[in-house]
């Protein structure tokens, strides 16, 4: 891991208490219920889906997969994500994540693939925009993460999911094109990290 990704991820780590106590409640309970799901033999994915897949479910995937990395609950979990339509992980996105110190290659393409590496070993992951039925996701033993209220509202059912929960957080897309757009986008992207640790912590507890 590179000085500027664990640079991130200490800070991400010292602020997971931070969290609000509802939200605590919240990540806890869903914890337990990711838990009581997994086993050894199938691996477990959470999908974490919002409306275009291009912004809020692509930073949860990536700090998901990292955070599942960190706990070292690569054989029981997967991370996924997903939108109830199909755009392209937006430029914003991928350059706070660069900025926060993942390193990112992009295929080519109106959406193309992108392999998100934490140092020069294989990628923690390699996506890019989907909706709920790509061939590329899990079609059973998967649980719907809902990351937007939008894709909360208009999927109220994910064929598949063993069930579906809200987690939600606000647009960032609100700043694009302001002075602001850079810093609400690495807020953003931090907060979403702090609830993915927070989650895998919690269910390490539960597990281990």
């Amino acid at each position: 891991m590179n000085s500027t990704l664990k640079k991130s991820l200490d800070l991400v780590l010292a602020e997971i208490g931070k969290l609000p106590e509802q939200r605590r409640e919240l990540l806890s309970d869903l914890a337990k219920r990711i838990a009581d799901k997994t086993n050894t033999e199938n691996k477990l994915g959470l999908v974490f889906v919002c409306t275009q897949n291009s912004r809020r479910s692509f930073f949860s995937e990536v700090w998901a997969q990292l955070a599942i990395e960190h706990f070292k609950l690569g054989k029981l979990l997967q991370a996924f994500s997903a939108g109830s339509e199909a755009s392209a992980i937006h430029p914003n996105t991928i350059s706070t994540l660069e900025s926060q110190g993942y390193v990112i290659e992009i295929g080519n393409g109106n959406n193309p693939l992108l392999k998100v590496f934490t140092d020069e070993s294989a990628p923690l992951i390699a996506s890019f925009s989907k909706d709920l039925n790509d061939k590329t996701l899990p079609k059973e033993n998967f649980i719907a993460i809902m990351v937007c209220s939008d894709a909360d509202k208009n999927c109220p059912f994910v064929p598949g999911a063993l069930f579906r929960q809200p987690v939600t957080f606000d647009d960032p897309k609100i700043a694009d094109g302001t002075p602001e757009q850079k810093s609400v986008y690495e807020v953003r992207s931090l907060e979403i990290a702090r609830n993915m640790f927070f989650l895998m912590s919690e269910i390490d507890k539960r597990i281990n």
